[in-house]
């Protein structure tokens, strides 16, 4: 059975404050997830993709649903870093 994250959900429900801490762990994007979302963003953002609808992005075919996982993977990277800072 895959794992959650592999099927791009990006959270769980709780019932118990100690699993806060697992969570965030289990759900916090990776190094190398950040800088593929980064990768896929900029490719997009070019001037001469920014009609394309897919694109090659590190030798992998990335669409424009990626472009939505990439800012989705940005955004959670962004809270998860906000609420960690005091």
């Amino acid at each position: 059975m895959p794992s959650g994250r592999s099927l791009w959900i990006d959270g769980k429900t709780l019932i118990h404050p100690n699993q806060i801490a697992t969570c965030n762990n289990a759900f916090t994007p990776s190094d190398d997830v950040l800088k593929w979302a980064h990768a896929v963003i900029y490719a997009f953002d070019l001037p001469e993709n920014q009609e394309k609808g897919a694109l090659k992005v590190d030798g992998k075919m990335v669409e424009r649903l990626h472009l939505d996982q990439a800012r989705r993977v940005l955004a959670i990277h962004e809270g998860r870093k906000k609420a960690r800072t005091p």
